[in-house]
């Protein structure tokens, strides 16, 4: 009898899950976390669970740990050749931070910090005026983070972007970068 009750409690509790429900609203990062939590559940077994962080994360620059997945799945050291594209990844990612080095170091400079104000729009014609910044330094400032948070690097990502959010006026990006510092703030622990 305890037998039927805890096989009927199962069953109800598996009718009432959400994580189905839930995945197809998330970023991928975001899901992430949630497979560790059903691996550790015994809701996936282990082979279940390496197959869905694969798929999962197959199309993001998070080359190294693809890899590793990859082999772990097919039990082999090798990789297709698709999977291989760690040193265009890296090559983008330097590219990217080459591009916003003048514009973080500005950033983290305390004088220039200390002449910005709550509006945007006289924060980027005083960095205009006085460092020569662009509109163009400040979106390739968002490509940077959002290249950061694709590889995985959400730390980093989410101080790029906060710093983006700080001149951007382009309020869809804005917004965007806004919710991949909430990710990262929520997820950032997982």
């Amino acid at each position: 009898m305890a037998e039927n009750n805890a096989e009927g409690a199962n069953d109800m509790a598996v009718s009432y899950d959400l994580i189905p429900k839930l995945l197809p609203h998330l970023d991928r990062h975001m899901i992430f976390p949630l497979l560790g939590f059903m691996g550790e559940q015994g809701r996936l077994t282990d082979q279940e669970l390496a197959q869905a962080r694969y798929d999962l994360l197959k199309n993001s620059n998070m080359t190294d740990f693809i890899c590793d997945l990859y082999k772990e799945i097919h039990g082999t050291d090798e990789v297709p050749e698709e999977l291989n594209k760690r040193q265009e990844v890296v090559e983008k990612l330097q590219g990217l931070g080459e591009r916003s080095e003048l514009l973080l170091n500005l950033l983290g400079n305390t004088e220039v910090l200390s002449n910005l104000r709550a509006d945007k729009l006289q924060n980027l014609q005083y960095l205009q005026e006085k460092h020569d910044v662009t509109v163009e330094m400040v979106n390739v400032l968002y490509d940077y983070g959002q290249h950061q948070y694709s590889c995985g690097n959400y730390g980093e990502a989410s101080d790029i972007l906060y710093r983006f959010r700080v001149l951007s006026t382009d309020n869809e990006k804005t917004t965007q970068a806004t919710w991949g510092k909430l990710a990262w703030f929520h997820g950032g622990d997982y």
